[in-house]
């Protein structure tokens, strides 16, 4: 009998990473004179921006350039009368979420810091493709620093018979009003072969070869790129604390190609926890989307972000 997709575990990886591979992080995703605690490391609040370890995931423990897809981790196969294994090379992002519990350290030499990984729903979408959801911890011991729920799309690989899947959750910007704050991001043509040396060796994203035999017509920037430059944008317009950042979630819609100049509009809905006395900070939702200028597509949708607002106490 084959094994439950929801039984999965894969293989707990060991995770590391230095002072260097935080600032190579940030330069990569845009970070700047604001965020110089991000690039600097002798800025007195030096700090790991807070979605860096998504890219844990590609990386592991390695220090050096690996072979993508042996490197990778593989889905399970899909489940059936006849098991059938997924093609890692025909596997899309479809969104990632990320929850902040504790704030990295700049280093872990002298650690042990791993990803527990697990696959929490397999669903099966027809002749389109199969879905596969992971849950990762990052962990240290029994401190779990991060949660990071991810959804790929194996396409072209469904049809087996399996659960269609719960309806997806819509994050919608509200639809009443014009977007609170605007920014564009103008990408740089050499984007994608910079932000790879995070750990993400991908050849989609450098070899045109590559990229051609995928249906694009040229290397395309990677998805979480994105997704971590818009991170960046989002968090530095509506505060000035690094570590302000709980949770940050958004879907892949369209692929995005280096060059490209990206708007990323926000929507400030408030707080979602009320004023209390008794708490030093209160949680702001920011919802937001990310279009690609020249096509007009979404980059990013059902974007969301939780920032935490450091509350005034009373002086009465």
């Amino acid at each position: 009998m084959a094994l439950s997709a929801r039984d999965f575990k894969y293989p707990n990886q060991p995770c590391s990473w230095n002072e260097r591979d935080l600032i190579l992080f940030a330069a990569s995703i845009g970070c700047g004179e604001k965020e110089l605690q991000n690039l600097y490391e002798k800025h007195p609040r030096f700090s790991a921006f807070p979605t860096y370890p998504v890219i844990l995931q590609f990386k592991g423990n390695s220090n050096t350039v690996v072979d993508y897809y042996s490197n990778v981790l593989k889905p399970p196969p899909i489940p059936g009368k006849v098991e059938r294994v997924i093609d890692p090379t025909r596997v899309l992002d479809g969104e990632r979420h990320i929850q902040i519990f504790k704030t990295l350290p700049i280093s872990s030499v002298g650690r042990s810091f791993e990803l527990q990984t697990r696959v929490i729903g397999m669903y099966d979408k027809g002749s389109s493709g199969t879905v596969v959801e992971t849950e990762a911890l990052l962990v240290e011991g029994s401190d779990i620093y991060c949660r990071i729920l991810r959804s790929s799309f194996a396409v072209g690989q469904g049809g087996w018979g399996g659960p269609k899947g719960p309806s997806r959750h819509i994050l919608s910007p509200p639809h009443n009003r014009s977007a609170d704050k605007v920014v564009v991001i103008e990408t740089l043509p050499e984007l994608t072969l910079l932000y790879r040396l995070n750990g993400d060796y991908n050849p989609l994203h450098a070899d045109p070869a590559v990229a051609r035999k995928a249906g694009f017509e040229r290397p395309i920037l990677h998805g979480l790129c994105t997704w971590n430059m818009t991170a960046r944008v989002v968090l530095s317009a509506f505060t000035t604390e690094g570590d302000a950042l709980s949770e940050f979630q958004a879907r892949f819609t369209s692929v995005v190609y280096p060059g490209a100049i990206l708007v990323v509009e926000m929507w400030n809905l408030g707080y979602v926890n009320p004023a209390n006395t008794q708490s030093a900070e209160r949680i702001m939702e920011v919802r937001f989307c990310t279009t690609i200028k020249e096509s007009g597509k979404k980059a990013l949708s059902n974007g969301r972000a939780l920032i935490k607002v450091k509350q005034e106490t009373s002086r009465l």
